[in-house]
């Protein structure tokens, strides 16, 4: 079930939105709302969100933006959707990398396409975000290859291998939560997915892009078996 969080100043404007969410069809997702910071706050630590959806022009001239930057260096897993009566062509909004825009006014049609991207996105493993300095990047995961801990850096690797980007200050432990299921924690230092595993022998595994990859001897059991279960998922 998706669990959303409606965060707005204008309370007409959130049960607005959740109604028409409800009424989108079964299984319908559990909304929670918020018109104020507080509010969204307190929701936030209580409750594991599946998405956001958040006004960019908030209460006491706060910026939903600022709040999004917030939002995504705690709780990097979730979708973020702005909901606003127009989009400003700004940097910052696209800093923080959203899933995608809400414009009011809201109909039905609208809010369904939203839904639509948002679940399309978690369905095909999402996107990793990785916050290098003021900006937001996101790595759609399907993309990736494995990713690797390398001298004090994070570096991603696409599919044919190579890297597309190193990230500094960022560690495993950063991003692990993003990692979908198809993520395996290999070697201490080595998440691969095992969408792209072609063998796996003792001690080591094969990419279908030929790069050859350490399995920890302490992790070969664990990462034999998750991946004959993934397997088994997979036909």
């Amino acid at each position: 079930m998706q669990r959303i969080l409606i965060y707005d100043d204008r309370i007409e404007h959130c049960n607005e939105l959740k109604k028409l969410l409800e009424e989108l069809g079964e299984p319908s997702p559990k909304v929670s709302v918020a018109v104020n910071a507080a509010e969204a706050e307190r929701l936030l630590s209580r409750e594991s969100f599946t998405a956001v959806f958040l006004d960019i022009e908030l209460e006491n001239e706060n910026n939903g933006i600022t709040f999004a930057d917030r939002l995504q260096k705690q709780y990097s897993g979730m979708s973020l959707v702005f909901i606003t009566a127009h989009i400003r062509y700004c940097e910052d909004i696209f800093a923080t990398s959203p899933d995608a825009f809400l414009l009011k006014p809201f109909t039905l049609e609208k809010v369904r396409r939203v839904m639509q991207i948002i679940e399309y996105k978690q369905q095909s493993g999402g996107v990793l975000k990785i916050n290098s300095g003021r900006k937001m990047i996101a790595l759609p995961l399907s993309d990736i290859s494995y990713i690797e801990s390398i001298r004090r850096r994070l570096a991603v690797f696409d599919l044919s291998g190579k890297c597309i980007g190193e990230y500094y200050g960022i560690s495993l432990a950063d991003i692990q939560e993003q990692l979908p299921e198809f993520f395996l924690h290999c070697h201490q230092s080595i998440y691969i997915n095992m969408k792209q595993i072609m063998t796996l022998r003792r001690f080591s595994l094969t990419l279908k892009c030929g790069t050859e990859l350490p399995i920890s001897q302490s992790r070969y059991r664990e990462s034999k078996q998750r991946y004959i279960d993934f397997l088994g998922s997979e036909i």
